[in-house]
Formats: structure tokens, sequence, C-alpha cells
């Protein structure tokens, strides 16, 4: 259509004017639109051209906790096995007879225990240094309580004599415990391992293992196994016949 050719009808006219006027115009309530920024990389892009949006971090509604650390391990300690004490002598006496025969019976019982600690020395359970520790102590026992009653028969001062527990303490204190040790070469008759300060000198080894060669040589290693004894260097030195 030529602008310059009049409107035939005016209504035509001013809904042409009307559109043109519309489409110059802008809409009052819409802001401008603003010239893009360069999008940073760590920013979302709003859905409204021309506007960049950068995330919000939430807040922690709980105050940061400091991280715990981790306290070390100490190292285990082996404890300390509980001395168990002998029965004591008043422990199997009856407490219905009198003080004279309570006091009759402990001395028997200590007799017994006497002869008890006896047969573990002869029999090799214990060592000599346990069996004189021990004998003594129930020796002074019996020796004291004698002497207590010899004065008055009638005394329970005895009782205090038979306390129980220094026996065990005993038996632990004076058990044998390995100082040092040597392990040798049987044909080379040389140390191999050494812990602690050998007592005997090498001429005296020697000739233990010149007697324990002609034996294994002669009867093999499984006659001197030893799987189980009391005392097992005595066992070996019985198979060697020293």
């Amino acid at each position: 259509m030529d602008p310059n050719t009049p409107l035939e009808n005016s209504d035509e006219q001013s809904l042409i004017q009307r559109a043109i006027k519309a489409g110059q115009s802008q809409p009052p309530n819409e802001p401008p639109i603003e010239p893009m920024s360069p999008i940073q990389s760590s920013s979302r892009v709003s859905p409204v051209p021309g506007y960049n949006t950068s995330p919000v971090r939430p807040e922690d509604p709980e105050p940061q906790r400091q991280p715990v650390k981790p306290t070390m391990p100490r190292r285990p300690s082996r404890p300390a096995m509980p001395l168990k004490a002998d029965p004591t002598p008043t422990e199997e006496i009856d407490q219905s007879a009198s003080v004279e025969e309570q006091a009759a019976q402990a001395l028997e019982r200590l007799r017994q225990k006497m002869a008890v600690v006896a047969e573990e020395f002869a029999q090799g359970k214990i060592n000599r240094a346990q069996f004189h520790a021990i004998y003594q102590r129930y020796q002074e026992q019996r020796q004291i309580t004698e002497m207590l009653l010899k004065r008055d028969p009638q005394t329970g001062a005895w009782q205090s004599v038979m306390r129980p527990g220094h026996t065990g303490f005993l038996r632990d204190y004076y058990q044998a415990k390995i100082e040092s040790y040597a392990i040798y070469h049987l044909a080379l008759q040389k140390p191999i391992i050494v812990t602690g300060t050998v007592q005997l000198p090498l001429q005296q080894v020697a000739p233990l293992l010149t007697k324990l060669r002609a034996i294994v040589n002669e009867r093999g290693f499984a006659h001197l196994r030893v799987p189980h004894h009391d005392n097992p260097i005595d066992e070996i030195f019985r198979v060697m016949g020293i």
C-alpha cells in the first residue's frame, strides 16, 4: 500500500495508525533490557534474557563442628598375674573345736604342707631357692606357733602367724627365669644365636655338643624329642648319659 494514497475507509485508517503507535511505544511496566554481561563459568543462567544469577550457598542451620582427631591407642600391657595364695592351715580347721584343738589342727596341717613342698622339690617341680624359702617360712610358722601355745594354751595369737599369701609370693619370686640362652651349630660347635650373657664358656659346652652329635648320628633326632617334661634339660642329659 502506498502511504501517499488516501484511505477510503476512516475506520481502516484509524486501525492502522493505532497499530503503528503500539509498535513504536514500549510498555511502561517492562524494565529496559540491559546489555548482556559475560557469563562466568560458575554462574547459573537466568531464564530471563539479560540477567545472570550466581549460586547462593545456603547457610548451615547448625554451627560447624571441629573434626574429632582420633587418639592413638596405647601399647597394650600384659596384665600381671595375681598371686594365688596357698591355702592357710586355718582353712581346714573345725571352728567348733576348742582353741587348743584348733591350734593342734593348724600345726598338723602345716606339717602336711611342709611334706608336700619337700615332695615337689624331690620331683623337680620347684627349684632349690623356692624350696628353701618356702620350707623356711613353714618352719618359722610352726616354731612361733608352738612357742605361743607353750606360753598360753588358750591364746589365739597363733592365728595371725598363719596368715596366707607369703608362700605364693616366695614361689613366684624365686621362680627360675631365663637370663640368657645360646643355640649352637652341632657340627661346627659354634654358637648361632646368643641372647644375654652366656654363663658357660665354650670349653664346657664343646664336650656336650660332641656327645650329643654322637647320639644323633647313632639314634637320630627323634630319640631326643621331649614333648612334655617337667625338666627337659635333665631329660636330655639323661638321654645323653651325662
